[in-house]
C-alpha cells in the first residue's frame, strides 16, 4: 500500500482499527487461561499460572525484535519505492524468526524448573508453574514466528490480514481452553496445550498467506540476505521494543517475587486486576503500533510535515481512548474481577488496587507513542533509552522503595507513579527531538 495516496483519517482507521482489535484479542487470549482456570477456584493454580506469565514477555522478544523492526524497515523501503530491498527485509524476517523460535523453544523446555523457581513459585504453585512452562515451550517456535509475521505484514499495509492471523489462534484458544481445562480436567496443563495448538494455527495462516500473490512480496529463501543495510536495519529498529520486552520480563520476575511473598490470594487478585487494567494501556499500544509503519513510511519518503501530522493526530487519539476506557474500568472493573474468581478476598484486593493502578492510564499512551515515533525515524537509541527509563530506571527502584514502606499498597502504587514520571521525561525529549532534519 502507498500510504501517501490515502487520506489521513481513512489511513488511521485502516491501520489502527485492526491493530487495536489485534491487541484486544491478544488480551482476551491471555486472559482466557486465567479465567477458565479461575473457575476451578483453586488459588494455587491461578497463582502458578500467573507466576509463569513473564515467560510470554520473554518469548515475544523474538516477535518484536524481528517483526517490529521488520515492519518499520519494510515501510521505509516501500516509502523509498525500493521493492527489491523490501523483499530482502521480508525474507530476512521470515526465516530468521523461524530459526530463533526453534532455539528459544528448546532452551525454554529444559529450563522450566529453574524458571519456575526464579519466578518465585513455591509449593503447589511451583508444580503448576513448571507444568505450564514445559508444555508452553513446545509451541514457542510457532509463537515466535506468528508474532513476528503479524507485525511484519503491517509494514506492507496488510493490517487486516495481521488481524485475521491473530484472531485465528485466539478464537481457537478460547474454544479449546474450557474443553481441555474443565471438560478433560487437565487444569493448568490444558491451558498450556490450548496455547500450543492455537499458536500452530496462527503460524500456519501466515505461512499460507505470505506465499500468495495478494501479499505482494516474496518471502523466498533466495531473497534471504545478511547484508548490513538489511539485517542491521531490522535489528536496530527492533532492539528498543525487544529490549523493552526483556526488561518487562526482568521487572515482571522481580516484582512477582515480591508479590509472591504476600501469598496466593494476593497473587491471584493482582494478576486478575492487572489483566483488567491492561485493557487500557494495551489498546493505546495497539493504536501506536498501527501508526508506526505509517510514520516510518513518511520518514522514508522524507515527508516530515505528514509525519508530524500523524504523530499529533495519534497523540490526541490515545489520550481520548485512554480516558474513555479508564472510566469504563471504574464502572465495570469490579464486576469483571468477580467474574474471574468468586473469592471475596480476591475481589476486595482487586477492586482497591485497580483504582490506584488506573490513575495515570489515560495518558500512558504518550510514552508508547513517543518510543514508536523515535523508532520510526531511525533513532532507536532514543527509543531504547525512553523504554529503559520507564521500566528500569524508574519502576524497579520505586517498587522496591514503596513496597518496603507501604507493603502491598506501595507495590500497587509504584506503577502509576513511574508511568507519570516517564511521561514527563518523554515530553522533555520530544521538546528537543521532534523538530529534526534528515
Amino acid at each position: 500500500m502507498e500510504f501517501d495516496k490515502v487520506s489521513p483519517s481513512k489511513l488511521m482507521l485502516k491501520m489502527c482499527i485492526p491493530s487495536v482489535i489485534t491487541i484486544l484479542i491478544m488480551e482476551i487470549y491471555h486472559m482466557a487461561d486465567i479465567f477458565f482456570v479461575g473457575q476451578i477456584n483453586n488459588t494455587a493454580m491461578v497463582s502458578g499460572l500467573s507466576l509463569a506469565s513473564p515467560i510470554i514477555a520473554l518469548v515475544s522478544t523474538v516477535g518484536v525484535l524481528i517483526g517490529g523492526g521488520g515492519s518499520s524497515a519494510l515501510a521505509m523501503m516501500l516509502g523509498k519505492k525500493n521493492r527489491s530491498d523490501a523483499e530482502h527485509v521480508v525474507s530476512f524476517c521470515y526465516w530468521t524468526s523461524a530459526v530463533l523460535g526453534l532455539v528459544f523453544g528448546i532452551l525454554l523446555y529444559f529450563s522450566a524448573p529453574f524458571l519456575s523457581r526464579l519466578f518465585g513459585a513455591k509449593g503447589e504453585s511451583y508444580e503448576y508453574c513448571r507444568q505450564y512452562i514445559s508444555i508452553f515451550a513446545l509451541g514457542v517456535p510457532f509463537m515466535c514466528f506468528s508474532s513476528a509475521m503479524g507485525s511484519l505484514i503491517r509494514g506492507n499495509g496488510n493490517s487486516y490480514q495481521s488481524l485475521i492471523g491473530n484472531m485465528t489462534g485466539t478464537v481457537l484458544n478460547i474454544v479449546l481452553d474450557p474443553l481441555f481445562i474443565i471438560v478433560f480436567s487437565l487444569n493448568v496443563k490444558g491451558a498450556a496445550i490450548a496455547t500450543v495448538v492455537s499458536n500452530i494455527a496462527s503460524a500456519g495462516f501466515y505461512v499460507i498467506y505470505m506465499r500468495t500473490r495478494s501479499f505482494g512480496l516474496s518471502c523466498s529463501f533466495k531473497n534471504y540476505t545478511l547484508r548490513k543495510d538489511i539485517s542491521l536495519l531490522v535489528l536496530s529498529l527492533g532492539v528498543p521494543m525487544a529490549f523493552m520486552t526483556v526488561l518487562n520480563f526482568t521487572t515482571g520476575t522481580l516484582t512477582r517475587r515480591i508479590l509472591a511473598s504476600y501469598g496466593d490470594i494476593a497473587v491471584s487478585a493482582l494478576s486478575i486486576t492487572g489483566k483488567v487494567v491492561s485493557f487500557v494501556t494495551m489498546l493505546q499500544m495497539g493504536i501506536t503500533a498501527g501508526i508506526q509503519p505509517v510514520m516510518a513510511y513518511f520518514y522514508g519518503a522524507e515527508d516530515y510535515v505528514m509525519l508530524k501530522n500523524y504523530f499529533k493526530r495519534t497523540a490526541i487519539t490515545v489520550i481520548c481512548i485512554g480516558t474513555i476506557l479508564t472510566v469504563l474500568c471504574f464502572l465495570f472493573g469490579p464486576f469483571v474481577i468477580g467474574m474471574f474468581m468468586d473469592n471475596p478476598e480476591v475481589v476486595e484486593i482487586g477492586v482497591s488496587s485497580m483504582k490506584v493502578m488506573l490513575i495515570c492510564a489515560p495518558i500512558a499512551g504518550i510514552q508508547m507513542l513517543t518510543t514508536s515515533f523515535f523508532q520510526a525515524v531511525k533513532k532507536p537509541m532514543t527509543s531504547l533509552i525512553l523504554s529503559v527509563v520507564r521500566d528500569g530506571v524508574l519502576y524497579i527502584p520505586i517498587v522496591f522503595l514503596f513496597n518496603s514502606i507501604w507493603q502491598l499498597n506501595g507495590y500497587v502504587a509504584a506503577r502509576p507513579v513511574s508511568t507519570f514520571l516517564s511521561i514527563c521525561v518523554c515530553l522533555i525529549v520530544l521538546r528537543f527531538g521532534f523538530d529534526f532534519s534528515a
